[in-house]
């Protein structure tokens, strides 16, 4: 499966919705804006007309974050199977693998000091106010809004997801590291804000307030969804795959157990 199509949960008598198994098929049509939430997300007019297409693919803008994710997370609920799951899994977000826990809990110690000026080198994980630093492209001045905060980290970190979708997973993985090491998080409505999916307001209208909380709360809610279903899925690929390293190297050299039986175990 290339596509996984599916209607919009707002809008299901003139959207349709699909995600793109490999972006990039589609991207070169695209100004590849920074605004596009992800560059597999897409949409199109059904004009009333059931799921038919009748207009090209077009990308999706980052406003609409919360109805194409959680229009997704229905459509993965109905339909699970191994096709949809591997068509979402190839370009969905997947931070952990890709910054390390000890990168964030490293960025979130550094502090700018306005009586020093301090470097740091993220592949040693390394602080040093030595002045042979300074010309060493190796390290980097601490800048002045290093404050250990969810969106200092964010920027100190962030240098693949310049995606919103991709950037929210980071966002999250960040929340996750500090509620285990400092003991606290951002709100739901902070998290989302460090993305960009939504304006960051100050209103002080308590309706408004309202609003915004519980979109940020089914954002959130919309992403889990989806990304246990491909947690799930990935994890259960490295089993399969693990599990057949294991008959090829020991089971079937040293046991003499037979293949074609025991892939009924992972099945």
């Amino acid at each position: 499966m290339e596509r996984l199509i599916f209607p919009s949960l707002a809008k299901p008598e003139k959207t349709g919705y699909m995600w793109i198994k490999d972006g990039w098929d589609v991207s070169w049509r695209f100004d590849r804006h920074r605004d596009t939430l992800i560059d597999n997300a897409c949409w199109f007019d059904t004009y009333g007309d059931g799921m038919v297409q009748h207009s090209h693919e077009a990308p999706l803008a980052r406003s609409e974050a919360l109805d194409y994710v959680a229009s997704l997370a229905s459509a993965l609920v109905a339909n699970h199977s191994e096709d949809a799951l591997a068509c979402v899994e190839h370009n969905w977000p997947h931070p952990k693998q890709q910054i390390g826990r000890d990168l964030i809990v490293f960025a979130q110690g550094l502090r700018y000091k306005e009586d020093k000026r301090r470097y740091y080198n993220k592949c040693d994980r390394k602080v040093s106010a030595a002045e042979s630093k300074r010309h060493d492209k190796r390290w980097d001045e601490v800048p002045s809004w290093a404050d250990g905060s969810i969106k200092s980290v964010l920027a100190l970190v962030n240098a693949e997801f310049n995606k919103p979708l991709e950037t929210y997973g980071l966002v999250l993985w960040i929340d996750e590291v500090f509620r285990d090491t400092v003991g606290s998080r951002g709100t739901y409505w902070d998290l989302a804000c460090h993305t960009g999916m939504v304006a960051d307001t100050d209103s002080s209208d308590l309706d408004q307030q309202d609003r915004e909380v519980a979109y940020a709360g089914n954002l959130i809610n919309a992403y889990h969804v989806v990304d246990g279903f491909i947690s799930g899925y990935r994890t259960h690929k490295y089993a399969v795959r693990s599990w057949e390293c294991l008959q090829n190297n020991y089971c079937r050299n040293k046991l003499g157990i037979g293949v074609e039986k025991d892939e009924e175990a992972v099945a």
